[in-house]
C-alpha cells in the first residue's frame, strides 16, 4: 500500500519541524500532532496540518489514526538534562507515550511506524564502534526510557506492523524551531556572541548528525520495505561525523578565530560512544550529510546575521522550558513517584 498521508508526532520541534516541511514538499498529506510544550513552529506548508494535543490523552488524537498510512513518532522529552528533571513524567511520555501512539496505529491497521530513538542508548562504547548488534549501557534515564521503547516495539512486530527504530547521532544546525541546548549549537554560539569556547572533559566521543540530514533519513524509511519483514533497527549518522568533543571545540575556533577554548577536565559525564554508520548509505540512501565544519558555520553566519536575537532565552532550551511549564503548573504526570520503573542497566537488543 502506498504511504500518502503521516501522522508526525512531535511535528512542531525541532526535529519534526524540518521534517514535515520536508514531506509536505514531497507531497505528503501531513498531520503534524504536538502538545505546544516547547515553543514550537508550525509549517505554513499547504500540505501540513496542525493538530494540538498530548499523545499521553488518547482520546483527543486517536481518531486521526484510521485515516494515516504511515506514523513518525518524535514526542517525548528529549535530552538528559531535560530528562533527569522528573523521572516519572520522562517515562510517561518516553515510554508509555510510544505504546499508545503504537497500540493505537496497530489497532488502526497503520503498518509503518518509524520511532526517535538515540544513540545515546550505546552510553559507552569501550574503545570501539558499537553497531545495532552491540550492547547497550544507558548511562541517563532519557536513554534507558528510549531502550524500554524499542524493547516493546520489538515485542509487537509482526506481518502488520512494520516499526523501523532510528538511533539518532547528536543532532546540529540550524532549524525552524530553533535548539541551542545541544552542544554544538551552544558552543557555537557561545563562541560567535561572547568569544569562548568551554568545553568540559573533551575526550568524551560522540557522533554528531545535521538536523535537515536527520529528516531526510527519517523520510526515505517512512515507506514500508517488504524485504525487510518485521523491524528494522538504523543507526543514523555518518561515520567520518564521530568526534571527541574537544575536536569539535578545535573546530569551532578555527571557524571563530577571536574566541578562546577553555577545556576543563572533568568526570561528571560519563557517555563516551563513537557509532558504527559503515552500512548507513547502502539502506537508507543516505549519501550527502551535510558536516559538523558546514553546521558550524551556518549557526555563526546566522547568529552574525542577528537571526537569533537571544540564544540564551529559555525558548531554545528543553531543560528551562520544562523547568517553566512545571512551576507554572502546565504539566504534570499521574503516576506515583514510587513506580517501579527499570534502573540504568545494561542490555541488549
Amino acid at each position: 500500500m502506498a504511504v500518502r498521508t503521516v501522522l508526525v508526532t512531535g511535528g512542531a520541534g525541532y526535529l519534526g519541524s524540518c521534517l514535515v516541511d520536508l514531506l509536505g514538499r514531497q507531497g505528503y498529506t501531513v498531520i503534524s500532532l504536538d502538545n505546544g510544550m516547547i515553543p514550537d513552529h508550525e509549517s505554513s506548508h499547504e500540505n501540513v496540518r496542525h493538530i494540538r494535543a498530548d499523545i499521553r490523552d488518547v482520546s483527543d488524537w486517536r481518531s486521526l489514526m484510521p485515516t494515516v498510512d504511515a506514523v513518525v513518532h518524535l514526542a517525548g522529552l528529549v535530552g538528559d538534562p531535560a530528562c533527569s528533571v522528573n523521572h516519572d513524567l520522562t517515562w510517561e511520555i518516553n515510554y508509555l507515550g510510544t505504546v499508545y501512539v503504537a497500540e493505537a496505529a496497530r489497532k488502526a491497521g497503520v503498518q509503518r511506524f518509524v520511532f526517535a530513538s538515540t544513540c545515546s542508548n550505546y552510553g559507552l562504547s569501550f574503545g570501539t564502534s558499537a553497531d545495532t548488534f552491540s550492547p547497550l549501557f544507558p548511562q541517563s534515564v532519557y536513554a534507558a526510557s528510549k531502550i524500554q521503547a524499542e524493547h516493546y516495539l520489538l515485542s509487537v512486530r509482526g506481518a502488520d506492523f512494520s516499526p523501523a527504530i532510528l538511533r539518532f547521532a547528536t543532532l546540529f544546525g540550524i532549524s525552524p524551531r530553533m535548539r541551542f541546548d545541544l552542544a554544538i549549537n551552544i558552543m557555537t554560539a557561545r563562541a560567535a556572541m561572547e568569544g569562548s569556547i568551554l568545553v568540559i572533559n573533551g575526550e568524551q566521543w560522540r557522533p554528531f548528525l545535521h538536523v535537515r540530514d536527520c529528516a531526510k533519513i527519517v523520510a526515505s524509511l517512512i515507506p514500508v520495505d517488504w524485504s525487510r519483514p518485521g523491524a528494522e533497527i538504523y543507526n543514523c549518522g555518518s561515520d567520518r561525523e564521530n568526534f571527541k568533543i574537544s575536536e569539535i571545540g578545535r573546530i569551532i575556533q578555527e571557524e571563530i578565530p577571536l574566541a578562546t577554548l577553555d577545556i576543563k577536565k572533568s568526570a561528571d559525564d560519563m557517555r563516551d560512544y563513537r557509532v558504527d554508520f559503515d552500512l548507513q548509505p547502502n539502506s537508507i540512501n543516505f549519501n550527502s550529510p551535510i558536516g559538523v565544519r558546514e553546521g558550524i558555520r551556518e549557526i555563526r553566519d546566522a547568529l552574525e546575521q542577528g537571526l537569533f536575537a537571544d540564544y540564551s532565552n529559555r525558548d531554545y532550551n528543553n531543560y528551562e522550558t520544562l523547568i517553566h511549564r512545571l512551576q507554572e503548573g502546565h504539566l504534570s504526570t499521574s503516576l506515583r513517584h514510587d513506580h517501579p520503573w527499570p534502573e540504568l542497566v545494561s542490555s541488549s537488543v
